[in-house]
């Protein structure tokens, strides 16, 4: 038997509702703890102005962060216009507001400062190192986003989402890399007794787009 209840699916093309996002970094790499800002342009779709309230959201996070679970939160659009299905979903927020501790700073180690080259340590590893919920775009749909790396030598994805009026959405990204002129890497045991013999090494890479990359072994 077939049965008939008054409804039926309607599919609305995307295209028509997609706002082009561009980001891109003043530079593709920094040294850490360096300044740098990002530079995003927002377009409307073909035909279409932008609107006034046109608006975006800003977030700076480690790639490393993101190998482990990408964040599907981004892709605005999708989401705004993801089929409705003819259900009820059910939530609580209990969970987030029952027992609910906060364990301190992570990433901090505990205890002494190290001496008077404390300042020099790397010890801000923050895979979140901007977020910015509300930046306003200028007549032209752009808008220049300043924010400061932290101590990690990665990758960060620069993730820049939009939206303007009631139907149009985007979301666009670019990466930069952070990198030290020198490094030193050491190649001694983790683990030695005494009476143990052991080569120590001593990896010296010169990084610097000054001149080529090169490795020096020290025994």
């Amino acid at each position: 038997p077939a049965y008939r209840i008054g409804m039926t699916q309607l599919k609305v093309g995307h295209d028509a509702h997609r706002l082009a996002v561009t980001v891109t970094p003043d530079r593709p790499s920094h040294a850490v703890r360096e300044a740098a800002s990002a530079r995003i342009k927002v377009t409307a779709p073909k035909g279409m102005a932008l609107p006034a309230d046109a608006e975006l959201a800003f977030a700076v996070v480690d790639e490393a962060l993101l190998a482990l679970k990408s964040n599907e939160s981004w892709k605005l659009l999708d989401a705004m216009m993801e089929p409705r299905p003819m259900g009820m979903v059910m939530a609580t927020a209990q969970g987030q507001v029952v027992g609910k501790r906060h364990y301190g700073a992570k990433a901090v180690a505990a205890g002494g400062g190290g001496g008077a080259t404390a300042g020099m340590a790397r010890r801000d590893f923050t895979p979140v190192i901007a977020w910015a919920g509300r930046v306003k775009l200028n007549a032209s749909g752009e808008a220049q986003v300043p924010f400061r790396l932290n101590d990690s030598l990665s990758g960060f994805r620069l993730v820049a989402i939009a939206s303007a009026g009631p139907g149009l959405f985007g979301t666009g990204s670019a990466s930069l890399r952070t990198t030290q002129d020198l490094q030193i890497l050491p190649g001694i045991p983790p683990l030695v007794r005494t009476g143990d013999a052991y080569v120590a090494t001593a990896l010296i890479r010169n990084t610097s787009s000054a001149g080529t990359v090169s490795y020096t072994h020290l025994r």
